[in-house]
């Protein structure tokens, strides 16, 4: 028997074992690169428009970009994360796949619908705390005044209500992590992604542009269309397999 507790144990350490990420690394392929911080930045200008593009780090499921634009043109132009795609770079195909920046609104919106039921959620935990807590109270007071009733029994009593009230904590906690987490993931997409936006003559605005990062392609460029400007900025990503570190 003991052998087999053993055994248990050992399988489930074994399975529960956390496995280690494959290294990923985005290095641009452009021959005028410039350096800020170990991060290199690409500039491109085209009728009076710049794009300084900076590949940044990978959060969660997304690569970020981090990109400033500068109009010194005469006209006003519109930047939205929807003229933003990675394309992919292959030579043997002329159907070339592509990645859609991730709408920052879409984000945002999906945001809020989290939090309102986090909010909810936090409510009716407090809710039913509250009234299984009078109900047991009421319980106790009717047992207590009751001739059948023995200190067992009321101990027994209080160990229940003593875990309604730390499972019912337990649910609040949780819901209030969730709350805070989704307030703070929030903040970056509403204030550090970059959005819709119209840029006035003079005019410049940066901010973090998101893509998946699942499936991305070992050569592609980050294609940016403003108007009927073209930007292209290509990168190469190279990944270190966890085995050999």
């Amino acid at each position: 028997m003991r052998n087999v507790i053993y055994s248990a144990i050992i399988l489930f350490l074994v399975s529960s074992c956390a496995i280690p990420e494959n290294i990923v690394r985005i290095e641009s392929t452009e021959n005028d690169i410039d350096w800020l911080m170990g991060k290199q930045v690409i500039t491109k200008t085209e009728d009076s428009i710049t794009i300084a593009l900076k590949y940044e780090q990978k959060r969660g499921d997304y690569v970020l970009f981090d990109t400033e634009l500068f109009n010194q043109s005469s006209e006003k132009v519109m930047v939205s994360p929807r003229n933003f795609s990675i394309v992919e770079i292959n030579n043997t195909s002329t159907n070339k796949r592509w990645i859609a920046a991730t709408n920052p609104e879409e984000v945002l919106l999906k945001k809020d619908i989290e939090i309102s039921r986090s909010i909810a959620a936090q409510k009716n935990a407090a809710t039913t705390s509250l009234i299984v807590g009078t109900a047991l109270l009421a319980t106790d007071i009717a047992k207590t005044t009751s001739r059948t009733d023995t200190p067992e029994k009321s101990a027994a009593r209080g160990a229940v209500a003593g875990m309604t009230y730390i499972t019912a904590g337990a649910i609040h906690n949780a819901n209030v992590r969730n709350e805070e987490y989704g307030l703070r993931d929030r903040v970056f997409w509403a204030h550090d992604v970059l959005r819709k936006t119209t840029l006035y003559p003079g005019e410049s605005i940066r901010g973090y542009v998101l893509f998946p990062r699942e499936n991305l392609f070992d050569s592609f460029g980050v294609e940016i269309r403003l108007q009927e400007k073209v930007f292209d900025f290509n990168y190469k990503l190279y990944s270190i397999p966890a085995n050999n570190y």
